[in-house]
């Protein structure tokens, strides 16, 4: 992401519009958390929507969650981001998702063990 910033920062033709940065191919939550599941090894993990009602209720209470319901929709029906746009004009191209999901969890078990 930061990368695709600085490359259309230092582009004057880049200027005047929105860029989605470079994405990798749709995937859903449920597909996401499985493939970290399989790489950390923790094996199955269930995956879950709160209802409107307990978002309601737990907002009350939750600052975090008080602000998940201003994007509810992202979570409610497909919400896929299109950077081919961005991608015909630049040269930055999104980390591949296995790359991602390989850097994340090896960053969680060396932060883990630093503050375990």
């Amino acid at each position: 992401m930061a990368g695709a910033l600085a490359e259309v920062a230092g582009e004057e033709r880049a200027w005047g519009r929105a860029w989605h940065v470079p994405t990798g191919p749709a995937l859903s939550t449920r597909e996401m958390i499985g493939r970290l599941a399989d790489r950390s090894r923790t094996g199955p993990v269930a995956v879950r929507g709160l209802s409107p009602a307990v978002l309601g209720v737990v907002s009350v209470f939750s600052p975090l969650i008080r602000e998940l319901k201003e994007i509810r929709y992202q979570f409610d029906r497909p919400f896929v981001v299109d950077s081919s746009a961005y991608e015909a004009e630049f040269a930055v191209r999104a980390t591949p998702v296995d790359e991602q999901v390989e850097a994340t969890v090896d960053w969680w078990r060396e932060r883990s063990a630093t503050t375990g």
